[in-house]
């Protein structure tokens, strides 16, 4: 965790880039002057300050199965003038002041509105601050990990309105310096083309893994009085990417994945909120999964509404793999 938000800093977990830092007190003030921390974004840390330029978000994704953190782990860094972003050379250029925090949020693209707090008990919730560290006066060229200090506590605070963060920092390092800090405006996301599939809808079986490109509701009614499930039978199919649904030709053109279950509910034409279990116990109450021999795992899932399309071929489908 500690190594990311080092690479975060030399852009973003996607760069190789080493950074090190060199130390020139005769230059420190040229970012040091002049900062009114009343109305700039600014940073400082014990009787060092600089306004501050810019921000990064950068998405970690979600928890790999080690049961870490909950959530998605979201880092972010800001960096001081005398710093510039060289986004398509993917590294910084100059000297200057940075600070990086490992977050944890409801999402990866986003930070969710609050106060986050250190905490160093894992699994890490969400709205806490698992790391955090700051380099001052930073010549970016070629480092050692003694130029990064580590912030041993605090609170960042969050607000975001449409694309702009406001954003408030209160802390300490563990050499016992006062951090504070303010910033106001966007934060140039960052997502790693290796963990696209952790910001979009996706499917993971076994190290098979896809993005989920649409979904599909279809209503299977109620009960004929046979008394094997009470409300009314409602069965989803998800498909990837690679799959095109044909709607009036009624079928998938392509090549992919797909995932159905065999679902109840107390209506047809949407699925209820809520954790949704497997079951071989008929009647099947509300709020389970048929369970076959074909799907013996349990899927937990907050449901949204999906749009309900009515498609023959599907209904058979399931018809066949899931009775």
């Amino acid at each position: 965790m500690k190594n990311l938000m080092k690479l975060l800093i030399g852009f973003f977990l996607i760069s190789t880039l080493l950074i090190s830092c060199d130390k020139d007190d005769d230059n420190q003030t040229e970012i040091m002057d002049d900062v009114n921390i009343e109305t700039e974004n600014y940073l400082k840390i014990g009787d060092d300050e600089c306004v501050l330029s810019g921000g990064v978000l950068a998405n970690g994704g979600i928890d790999d199965g080690d049961n870490e953190y909950i959530g998605y782990e979201t880092f972010i860094c800001f960096y001081s003038e005398g710093l510039s972003l060289q986004i398509e050379e993917e590294k910084f250029l100059g000297k200057g002041n940075t600070i990086s925090f490992n977050m944890f949020s409801t999402t990866g693209t986003n930070l969710d509105n609050g106060d986050y707090h250190f905490t160093s008990t894992e699994p890490y919730p969400i709205g806490t601050i698992g790391y955090g560290d700051y380099t001052i006066n930073t010549n970016i060229s070629v480092c050692t990990d003694d130029d990064h200090k580590d912030i041993a506590s605090g609170t960042v605070s969050v607000s975001k309105n449409s694309d702009e963060y406001t954003i408030t920092i209160n802390g300490t390092s563990k050499n016992g310096k006062t951090i504070t800090g303010f910033y106001k405006g966007t934060l140039l996301y960052i997502g790693d083309d290796d963990d696209e599939i952790e910001t979009k809808n996706y499917l993971k079986i076994g190290d098979d893994e896809c993005v989920l490109s649409g979904g599909v509701l279809l209503n299977g009614g109620i009960d004929d009085g046979n008394n094997e499930y009470i409300g009314y039978e409602t069965s989803i199919a998800f498909y990837s990417e690679g799959l095109s649904l044909q709607i009036e030709e009624e079928e998938l053109l392509g090549k992919g994945n797909t995932i159905l279950f065999n679902m109840f509910s107390t209506t047809g034409t949407n699925l209820d909120n809520g954790d949704y279990n497997f079951t071989s116990t008929e009647p099947y109450p509300i709020g389970t999964i048929q369970l076959t021999p074909i799907l013996q795992f349990v899927l937990m899932m907050t449901i949204k509404t999906l749009q309900a399309v009515q498609l023959v071929f599907l209904k058979m489908a399931m018809n066949i793999l899931l009775r």
